[in-house]
């Protein structure tokens, strides 16, 4: 499914989310949700990088769903969002 994505660049764009089954040895079936597609451009766009702590919100606008992507970094005593 399409869903709009507000970067935290505070660019607005379409992204693809999609649902992945994944079976486990004991027969059990875990589902993760992901985002495909334009995410490298995101991630780039972003300057994320590997190991980073994000927050990924959802809401809806008029019944349709929409994500918001939040970077955060380290504080000495806890997290605080960047901006």
């Amino acid at each position: 499914m399409e869903v709009m994505l507000i970067e935290p660049s505070l660019r607005r764009g379409t992204i693809s989310l999609r649902k992945w089954e994944m079976k486990k040895a004991s027969g059990s079936v875990t589902s993760m949700y992901v985002l495909v597609g334009q995410w490298n451009s995101v991630a780039w766009r972003n300057a994320l990088r590997e190991d980073e702590t994000v927050q990924l919100w959802s809401f809806r606008i008029n019944s349709k769903l929409c994500l918001a992507l939040v970077k955060r970094r380290a504080k000495s005593n806890g997290y605080f969002v960047e901006f």
